[in-house]
């Protein structure tokens, strides 16, 4: 990681942007699509990573070799209460993959993401940036919704979450307009920029969350070096998107449920599972 630490730029906590602040701001020109309805859950297992880069879009043609930017993008599975599947569990093999208590946590999410899983609730992911130039300055990074081929609900896999600590903590809802990174109560890139030379790294934990619908996205990194203001792609972890789910209050929304336990094993949920433990407030409980 080296010894070098990242370098924030942070206004006072009680002073509000000036006007020449605004008018420095990147026009993002940013707008969330119409997202499809629906609600998802599943389980994943081990950690996503791996290095991600992409040549980007920028504002103007940027003369410079290769991409400014490269991402680490790191998922932790165990954040999720749930995942859902948008293909039932049909094969003998895959049954078994989930109902025996025998596969691995690596068998478990390859077959959740062969069935087009995605997280229910939120999703916890770990991000780490690499500067590729002699100095950029981070001016923004905003989710992009990309199209919703297929709402996941086909089937619903409860689990016991873990999670992990932050380490720059940053939030992003869907469930209020717009989304931006949150630093607690507000925008992070209205208050905060982040500066990085060649081979300088910095850290940001973001929890993702939704109340309602079903989301698909990447991320898109907005920076400024040689006087100049750029736009960069930062893919997710599953064919380049995140996929994230509200939770439906109604177990009827999905094909089948399963409950799952701490070895691993998943069985398909019985009524009283299903009003006493997962859907308590459900259409027929």
């Amino acid at each position: 990681m080296g010894s070098r630490s990242k370098k924030v730029k942070r206004r006072a906590d009680n002073q509000k942007p000036t006007a020449e602040d605004e008018a420095k701001r990147p026009s993002f020109g940013y707008r969330a699509g119409a997202w499809a309805a629906g609600i998802l859950a599943v389980v994943l297992a081990s950690a996503l990573g791996g290095w991600l880069t992409d040549w980007g879009k920028s504002f103007v043609s940027n003369p410079n070799r290769g991409p400014a930017l490269s991402a680490i993008v790191d998922v932790d599975n165990f954040a999720a209460s749930a995942y859902v599947l948008a293909e039932p569990v049909t094969s003998t093999a895959d049954r078994v993959t989930l109902e025996s208590g025998t596969a691995g946590e690596s068998d478990i999410m390859a077959l959740i993401q062969r069935h087009g899983g995605a997280a229910v609730t939120k999703i916890d992911a770990t991000i780490v940036l690499e500067g590729r130039r002699s100095s950029l300055r981070i001016v923004d990074i905003r989710p992009r919704p990309r199209p919703v081929k297929k709402v996941p609900a086909a089937a619903f896999l409860a689990i016991t979450p873990g999670g992990s600590e932050p380490t720059i903590p940053v939030s992003v809802d869907f469930g209020h307009g717009a989304p931006v990174f949150m630093g607690g109560s507000r925008p992070y890139f209205r208050y905060h920029q982040i500066d990085l030379t060649r081979g300088e790294r910095t850290t940001l934990a973001v929890t993702f969350t939704a109340t309602a619908g079903y989301h698909e996205f990447d991320l898109v990194v907005t920076y400024v070096t040689g006087g100049k203001q750029f736009q960069q792609t930062i893919p997710g972890p599953t064919a380049g998107v995140f996929r994230l789910a509200a939770r439906s209050s109604d177990y009827h929304t999905y094909g089948t449920v399963y409950e799952g336990s701490l070895d691993d094993k998943f069985t398909v949920a019985g009524r009283q599972e299903l009003c006493s433990q997962l859907f308590r407030a459900s259409r027929g409980c």
